[in-house]
């Protein structure tokens, strides 16, 4: 989920700090891809040349016109060439694409022992982020596989910076309201209390992985920025790629549908215009600081 509809970071904490400054301050706070792999390196360009050879490779159907636009600030969106009708579908991702933490729990648990890990999510109180959990390590392990990963053209389209809490220094901590301060610390303990559990489970990463702060802080992002729950599985959260190219806004003009083979589909409410954004809503959020910790920008 690269973009929205809403404030930017940088102008949100601006009015929040009322201070000039913080706009200085937030251009420089660019957090660095991880360095695991040398093709996939802070300097290196999404590769979305890439990405849509891939996703004709693995029969993703991109109807309707479906089309990936890049804006003046490097950030990505939807948007379909064709007149759609309703319930018409824009995309199907096939469900071997899909990453559904229960599927990677399944298979981890089948390799590697867990009990002491779960125990100390438990302990800590983020039982609730359990599949969160296990998509992080699905990531790094994928990140680590380079380019035998059946990911590995998605992984590089992926961002390479964030402007959420996680990716923000201590001035720019400092610079929040209190409530927003607050969730922003709750974010970053999450991120310690992985680490923890991460420690106590053997082999599931190399030592040199587990160690890298840039890369397990990066992965952490790009699962709270790009996974969604699947309705009606509590247990679940999946991220579906290229379905996480979709804008936020609220209501959105799409819906997801998963079809009895397990293809995560998405479809229009409505009949829509050629040129039209298309836009997919993360939630209704009554608290602004919310998406500004999560994903880095204010919902208008």
């Amino acid at each position: 989920m690269d973009n929205h509809t809403g404030l930017p970071i940088i102008q949100a904490i601006k009015m929040l700090c009322l201070i000039t400054f913080v706009a200085i301050i937030v251009s420089s706070s660019a957090f660095s891809v991880p360095s695991i792999e040398q093709a996939v390196s802070s300097n290196a360009d999404r590769d979305m040349e890439a990405l849509k050879s891939w996703a004709s490779e693995n029969k993703v159907l991109r109807e309707n016109g479906f089309e990936l636009n890049e804006s003046n600030g490097g950030d990505w969106s939807v948007s379909i060439s064709e007149n759609g009708k309703e319930a018409h579908r824009v995309l199907q991702v096939p469900s071997h694409l899909v990453l559904a933490s229960t599927k990677i729990r399944k298979e981890l648990e089948d390799q590697f022992s867990f009990s002491a890990a779960m125990e100390h999510l438990e302990k800590k109180k983020v039982e609730h982020q359990i599949p969160q959990f296990f998509l992080w390590l699905k990531i790094l392990r994928e990140y680590e596989n380079g380019e035998n990963s059946l990911w590995h053209p998605w992984l590089q389209s992926l961002p390479r910076s964030f402007s959420n809490a996680i990716s923000m220094d201590e001035v720019e901590l400092e610079c929040l309201a209190p409530f927003a301060w607050s969730l922003a610390t709750i974010e970053r303990l999450h991120l310690d209390v992985f680490h923890e559990a991460l420690d106590l489970v053997d082999g599931v990463l190399h030592e040199d992985t587990k160690n890298d702060i840039d890369a397990t802080t990066w992965a952490f992002n790009v699962v709270f920025t790009r996974a969604w729950s699947k309705d009606g599985e509590d247990d679940r959260t999946d991220i579906v790629p290229l379905g996480d190219m979709f804008n936020h806004r609220h209501p959105g003009n799409v819906y997801i549908h998963y079809d009895e083979e397990g293809n995560c589909n998405v479809v229009l409410k409505d009949d829509t215009d050629a040129g039209t954004p298309i836009y997919l809503s993360y939630g209704r959020e009554t608290n602004p600081y919310r998406f500004m910790v999560v994903f880095g920008f204010v919902d208008e």
